[in-house]
């Protein structure tokens, strides 16, 4: 399985790094390194976060790595890192942003 990461879920992240309450910046780093290898794991099992829903022949879920609600979506062979978010994320936020992909 090929994982492709969106603009924003890259932007999530960075602006996780950049507003973090997280004290030293090597904590930061590590938590977001560790998030990243969390994501990679998809690879092999595909279906390890929960089903949301279908749109448009793929198959949304979530999963949750500590603070971080990551959702993703998948179609044929590729998984595709939509949305990183923070568990405290007002979930219809969530929603619009998720729709976006799928306009």
């Amino acid at each position: 399985m090929k994982i492709l990461w969106s603009e924003n879920a890259k932007n999530d992240l960075l602006n996780y790094k950049k507003n973090s309450k997280i004290v030293t910046e090597g904590k930061v780093e590590k938590y977001i390194n560790d998030l990243i290898e969390y994501v990679n794991s998809l690879d092999n099992s595909t279906k390890l976060g929960k089903f949301l829903f279908y749109k448009k022949g793929f198959e949304i879920r979530q999963l949750i790595y500590n603070m971080h609600k990551i959702f993703y979506a998948i179609k044929k062979d590729t998984i595709h890192i939509l949305v990183i978010s923070h568990t405290s994320r007002n979930p219809n936020e969530i929603m619009k942003v998720l729709q976006k992909f799928f306009k």
